[in-house]
């Protein structure tokens, strides 16, 4: 890329050769706000929906319709972006929808590949509990590069799509080649198979990748469980007796020596774990994305004194923010 070359032009002291690659870079980000991407189309009329609802509820009706006005233009706009993606195909041979190789630098200046949308969600629920403990410990120097790094990792969640959502792609891909096939367009519905088939292929790698980085990091070994003890003979051919149980107490048929529970806990288990924390200007999203990657069901906010700001618990995100149709990426 662009940015890329100019990175390597200023270390190799290339500044005159840096300085016109950067204007060029320049140049594309004015022509990005022109011309937005599907997904930034989104969150733009994600925030004008709820901007009209807040106008509703003020009962200025004036502004509510101004801003309706303004999305019937961009959703209509929205659509038509939608079938040009579909129709071109992306120049790296993959088609829209599909996974693409996707690539972020961490705050120790390490690059790391993604190849699907479960190992980077992974590595944004470890990077945002990171964040947390050096919040907590006030290590806010530490904390500024890896929240730089959360910020690159979940920019790059347009490139690897969910399994849901290659799904949903590829449901769109078989209604538009049944299409071609009943206009007879058999050229174009060979085309749009190969998609279809390199899409299964994808679902299934990614389907496969979920289920890998869904496993726990190591499971208990099973405890052993002593046998019973029976009633033998010794050495002297005399029987050895069994244990005597008070006659007074309930009779057990079970020696005392063998576990009634076999699915017993370590005491480890019995030990609270360690509260998950995160950032008050954290996203709704971010935040459930870390407590499903611990399997947590609430969040401890801390305060800028080291004290407790607030609790974030899931059933608050469902109330305020899914009940509400809020867009818990662009909600903190």
């Amino acid at each position: 890329s662009l940015q890329k070359e100019v990175e390597e032009a200023i270390s190799f002291k290339k500044f005159k050769d840096a300085s016109e690659l950067q204007k060029k870079v320049d140049e594309l980000e004015l022509l990005r706000e022109k011309y937005p991407t599907v997904a930034e189309i989104e969150v733009k009329l994600s925030s004008m929906k709820a901007d009209m609802d807040s106008a509703i509820q003020n009962k200025d009706f004036a502004k509510a319709e101004a801003i309706h006005g303004d999305i019937d233009v961009l959703e209509e706009k929205l659509k038509i972006e939608k079938e040009r993606t579909a129709e071109v195909p992306d120049q790296t041979g993959t088609c829209s929808g599909c996974s693409q190789a996707a690539s972020a630098v961490d705050e120790n200046g390490e690059t790391i590949q993604f190849t699907s949308r479960s190992e980077l969600e992974k590595k944004i629920g470890e990077s945002s509990a990171d964040l947390g403990k050096m919040i907590a410990a006030k290590d806010f120097k530490k904390a500024t590069a890896v929240q730089g790094f959360v910020d690159q990792l979940e920019s790059l969640r347009p490139l690897l799509p969910t399994v849901s959502e290659m799904k949903k792609t590829l449901m769109e891909r078989r209604k538009k080649m049944n299409t071609a096939i009943s206009k007879k367009d058999f050229a174009k519905a060979g085309e749009i198979q190969e998609t279809i088939d390199f899409l299964e292929k994808e679902v299934k790698q990614e389907e496969d990748k979920e289920k890998e980085n869904a496993k726990p990091a190591g499971t208990l070994p099973r405890m052993k469980i002593a046998a019973p003890r029976a009633m033998g003979l010794s050495s002297n051919n005399s029987v050895k007796s069994a244990p005597v149980f008070s006659v007074n107490k309930k009779r057990s048929t079970i020696p005392p020596n063998v576990d009634h529970n076999r699915n017993c806990k370590p005491v480890s288990k019995l030990r609270p774990k360690k509260p998950l924390l995160v950032d008050f200007s954290e996203s709704v999203l971010s935040v459930c994305q870390a407590l499903a990657a611990k399997r947590f069901d609430a969040a401890i906010i801390p305060g800028i004194n080291g004290g407790v700001s607030g609790i974030i618990t899931d059933t608050d995100i469902t109330r305020r923010v899914v009940a509400k149709h809020l867009d818990p990426a662009s909600t903190g």
